[in-house]
């Protein structure tokens, strides 16, 4: 699985109106390593929740490498656990960042 299926293809399958309406907040990714890169989830509008790029203000930025990333979505590491050991670094707030597990595995 790599970053680019993750971000194009998972991620977007996922995301319904009633979970973007729900959530209504903003993430910048900084996926470190060679195929890595920067992505955004914005939840904050009607569609075109997922892209490649940064945004302006995201509600919170997160930043780990593309194996943490491949680890979140193939079940073998937890949101929890990628926060707490320092997998995953988050600016801005935790609590908003959490909600983003449900659109892991």
């Amino acid at each position: 699985m790599s970053v680019k299926k993750i971000f194009e293809e998972r991620l977007p399958a996922k995301i319904t109106k009633e979970l973007a309406s729900s959530i209504a907040k903003s993430f910048q990714f900084h996926i470190t390593g060679d195929s890595g890169g920067d992505w955004y989830v914005d939840l904050s509008g009607e569609d075109n929740w997922v892209g490649e790029g940064e945004m302006a203000a995201p509600t919170c930025s997160v930043t780990m490498s593309e194996k943490t990333l491949v680890s979140l979505f193939d079940g073998t590491l937890k949101p929890e656990m990628a926060v707490m050991t320092g997998k995953t670094k988050v600016k801005g707030d935790l609590a908003t960042a959490m909600k983003l597990k449900v659109l892991v595995a």
